[in-house]
């Protein structure tokens, strides 16, 4: 797995929290190499955009349009 900002490295998986249309996302627990953890999500835009606290869409979008430069599969405006 690849983290941006991060050198790519194996991460172990803990726990899968599977995709439900009520949930509308999944997730995964992942340990560190150097043993933290990490909480992985991917869903709707609806749904993530309603997780953040702070709602600074300008930076999201930045961030949005870097993954997708990067040919990660992303859902933006």
């Amino acid at each position: 797995m690849s983290i941006p900002g991060e050198k790519p490295a194996a991460y172990t998986v803990v726990a899968e929290l599977a995709f439900t249309s009520e949930r509308r996302r999944m997730s995964v627990i992942v340990r560190r190499p150097n043993g933290t953890y990490l909480l992985v999500t991917k869903g709707a835009d609806s749904v993530m955009l309603d997780r953040f606290e702070n709602k600074d869409l300008v930076e999201i979008d930045r961030v949005v349009e870097t993954f997708a430069k990067e040919g990660l599969r992303t859902v933006g405006k």
